[in-house]
């Protein structure tokens, strides 16, 4: 018998700041926080101090690990290793594709426990949206509005994913069910505003799951105002790739990150986010649009999305690697309510092009 329910490895980061919010009510079950430094952290949870060189003897203490200590490129591995031999469930936020696709094609047949990433606000909400959705439809997914602020470790994580940007390229998986690969930019004639393609993990994610269903696909995309923009973001975008790529460079974007982001990167604390902000994304097919309208996106919506994983694991006997979506295939209109009910919003009509 375990002695928790849940620990949150990496709780001194901003996420589990937010996560640890969620769950300080719940009186139900057994949870404790872990990281490197614990002393900092405020909670009423156990704390227990552990670097990832011990990382056993944490998953051996508890039935689900939700590990939000990035980049994932580091330690992660070894993290979902120690998990597979303590069977505990996993779970994290990663946004690094690489190590999603080498995670995928070395444990992809595990079958003693769950492994569920990049579970947060933007993979999570394209993917499961769209397979409850439109999963007989072909659409395009838009993030038209979320919060413009972007915290210091989301900044190093995706600096770590540019950095084996052409590694991925290399290694490219083609089992897709695109005909042809998504433009990089289109224009919306609804919203009347440029798309550009999304380059985080979100696509990849998709592609994952529109494998798994094999009846629908899906493109995730990000709103420019104008023309203009688009060049800019074009370019901004193609500068970090390059300077990511050697490590002199990548040392300078991560030292100076407010400048090299244009003062959107912050090292903000818990408090200086707005939790009044919401975030859309819409979802558009040929005939149907649906809007989602939630919570700050960037962490209130994740640290829901975390929660509602952990108690759907608890009681779960399910077993293997998922994507969100397919993980929770079969109880959708369960986890729909969920979402209503932590002041979710979504709007479905018909509409014409």
């Amino acid at each position: 018998m375990k002695e928790y329910d849940l620990i949150i490895y990496g709780a001194s980061s901003f996420t589990a700041k937010h996560l640890i919010k969620q769950l300080e009510n719940d009186k139900e079950h057994k949870i404790a926080v872990s990281s490197r430094n614990v002393k900092g952290i405020k909670t009423t949870f156990d704390k227990i101090s552990c670097t990832v060189d011990k990382i056993k003897e944490i998953t051996s203490k508890t039935k689900i690990l939700i590990n939000l200590a990035g980049p994932y490129t580091h330690t992660g591995e070894e993290i979902i290793n120690a998990c597979i031999e303590t069977n505990t469930h996993y779970i994290d936020i990663t946004g690094e594709v690489h190590f999603l696709k080498d995670i995928y094609e070395k444990y992809k047949d595990v079958n003693n426990i769950v492994i569920v990433q990049s579970c947060g606000f933007l993979s999570f909400t394209s993917d499961f949206f769209s397979s409850y959705f439109f999963k007989n439809f072909n659409c395009k997914i838009i993030l038209s509005k979320s919060s413009s602020k972007i915290n210091k470790g989301t900044w190093l994580s995706l600096i770590e994913s540019l950095k084996h940007y052409n590694e991925h390229k290399k290694n490219k998986n083609n089992s897709n069910n695109l005909s042809k690969k998504p433009e990089f930019y289109i224009f919306s004639e609804y919203l009347k505003k440029y798309l550009v393609r999304s380059m985080g993990p979100d696509n990849y994610i998709l592609k994952r799951s529109f494998n798994y269903f094999n009846n629908y696909s899906c493109v995730m995309y990000n709103t420019v105002d104008n023309f203009f923009i688009l060049l800019i973001t074009s370019l901004v975008f193609f500068i970090l790739f390059l300077l990511s790529k050697y490590s002199a460079t990548r040392e300078l974007l991560r030292k100076h990150y407010r400048i090299f982001s244009c003062n959107l990167v912050k090292d903000y604390k818990i408090d200086q986010f707005d939790e009044t902000e919401r975030f859309e994304m819409i979802f558009l097919d040929n005939k149907r649009i649906m809007k989602v309208n939630g919570p700050e996106g960037a962490y209130l919506s994740t640290s829901i999305y975390l929660k509602i994983l952990f108690n759907f694991l608890l009681e779960s006997n399910i077993k293997g690697l998922y994507t969100p979506s397919v993980l929770l295939k079969d109880n959708k209109e369960e986890v729909v309510n969920q979402l209503l009910e932590n002041d979710f919003i979504i709007t479905i009509q018909d509409y014409e092009k």
